[in-house]
């Protein structure tokens, strides 16, 4: 009994870190491919580890147009690249990583790649291509890539690239929704899991087994029936897309601020920085076992209560001083969320 408790342990901690690494890694390939010219950035799995080799590790990819690409993926404290024909990875830094700190080294990956490749000391060799989908939506996945392109317009994307910007991530949600086995659940999983309906799918069954497992947690950290049952009672693709869209919005306000503040003493300062705003301004998600501190109201807060929290910051106007003050009390928008709760 007590290996198997070991070993059930072991597996759990092992998902939550790929399930840490993923959430990293999108945010990361999304700052990345607004920042990088000329190079094709996207999410990459099965990295191998020197740290832990018997593990594999999800990170960032980036393609190079002429040719190469450099991978990086962090383990713990530290961040590993390699790089074209460099098949080991190189630990780049070691120290508390920020969430951007992967991709300002994947970025300085680049630069000395391409430097060393214009010296000569690369040649040509096959390149590896992140694959492009072909994927027709249905109409409610058109609605939702139309809704988040408007999104992002609004938000500053460049009208030129918007669109393609949408479906690209929406081609992204549908991939990986059928990759997880999740594309076809119903749309009212909500009503399913709350009013216990019966199940026939197995597939649904395991879902909706490990959404029970978990309400007890979520209802402790805040979350409604009626959260619960909103984010739920839509398609898997919906609720992809909503997280893809704080990685965009993460990525757009790192991206303003490295660019728009400063002067920055160097690329590290500028990015602590911005992370710091972001870290402050963009409220974070996560499953309860991803929590080790339950005390800490900075904690991240389940994905469930985000329409909660986006109705809660739009009782105030977009640039409302009283709301960023609020905010610069609180420390971050989870603990301005948890506050609000007890008052």
């Amino acid at each position: 009994m007590e290996g198997r408790w070991a070993d059930n342990r072991a597996k759990k901690s092992d998902a939550r870190r790929l399930r840490q690494e993923k959430a990293y890694a999108v945010d990361e390939s999304i700052y990345l491919d607004r920042t990088v010219p000329d190079a094709k950035v996207s999410v990459c799995e099965g990295i191998s580890c020197p740290n832990h080799p018997e593990s594999s590790h999800t990170g960032v990819i980036a393609v190079l147009n002429e040719g190469g690409y450099v991978v990086a993926h962090r383990c713990n404290r530290v961040t590993f690249t390699a790089s074209f024909l460099d098949q080991q990875p190189v630990a780049l830094k070691e120290g508390w990583l920020t969430p951007f700190d992967e991709a300002a080294h994947v970025k300085s990956s680049i630069s000395d790649y391409r430097m060393r490749r214009d010296s000569g000391q690369y040649g040509d060799d096959e390149i590896l291509v992140p694959s492009e989908s072909a994927e027709l939506f249905t109409d409610l996945e058109q609605e939702v890539c139309d809704l988040y392109e408007q999104v992002w317009l609004f938000q500053g994307v460049p009208a030129e690239d918007v669109h393609d910007l949408s479906v690209k991530y929406m081609q992204q949600a549908i991939e990986e929704a059928k990759a997880d086995r999740m594309y076809s659940l119903p749309l009212n999983l909500g009503d399913v899991v709350l009013d216990r309906l019966a199940v026939n799918d197995p597939i649904v069954a395991e879902r909706v087994a490990t959404l029970v497992e978990e309400m007890d947690a979520k209802r402790a950290d805040g979350m409604s029936d009626s959260d619960f049952r909103e984010y739920w009672n839509a398609p898997e693709v919906t609720r992809r897309m909503q997280a893809i869209a704080l990685s965009v919005n993460r990525a757009l306000l790192l991206q303003h601020v490295v660019e728009t503040e400063g002067p920055w003493d160097s690329v590290d300062d500028a990015f602590a920085a911005a992370t710091a705003v972001v870290k402050a301004r963009h409220a974070t998600y996560a499953h309860p076992s991803d929590s080790d501190d339950r005390s800490d109201p900075h904690r991240p807060l389940p994905f469930e209560v985000e329409s909660a929290v986006v109705r809660l910051l739009n009782v105030f106007e977009a640039d409302d001083l009283s709301l960023l003050a609020r905010l610069d009390a609180a420390g971050t928008v989870n603990a301005y969320y948890r506050a609000s709760l007890a008052n």
